[in-house]
């Protein structure tokens, strides 16, 4: 790992992060190639990558995204808001509305382009910290 990877992951070890309430693991197959650790209420992002390949990591060679950035990756694994019947689709896959972290959820933001996929997590806010360390 390059020394930049390993200083922010030591720097997001060092820090209690109460307020990241989701975490997203940006999945190839069955292996973890980033973390994306999600603060709604501040409307940012913490990144941690665990591979060296641009290609498969979530954000590719961005060294740090904010919240746009995030709300673009969420919605370029989504179904497009354009789609044909999409009213219908949303309501086939179970979600009200055009929400796209809904529906990733549901979907697991898989797409016919890749074999990327994201598994969510969710923590409490403030009621308990969330150690990084023990988690990435």
């Amino acid at each position: 790992m390059n020394e930049r990877g390993t200083g922010r992951k030591k720097a997001l070890r060092r820090n209690r992060i109460a307020d990241y309430t989701l975490r997203i693991d940006y999945m190839n197959q069955d292996k973890c190639c980033s973390v994306i650790l999600v603060d709604f209420l501040h409307e940012k992002i913490a990144v941690v990558n665990k591979t060296t390949d641009p290609l498969l990591k979530a954000f590719g060679m961005k060294v740090n995204p904010d919240w746009e950035d995030f709300r673009g990756f969420l919605e370029e694994r989504c179904i497009p808001r354009e789609r044909y019947q999409i009213k219908q689709v949303l309501k086939d896959i179970g979600v009200d509305g055009y929400d796209p972290l809904a529906i990733l959820e549901k979907t697991q933001g898989r797409t016919g382009e890749d074999e990327m996929w994201l598994k969510f997590s969710y923590y409490r806010a403030a009621e308990e910290t969330i150690d990084v360390s023990d988690k990435i």
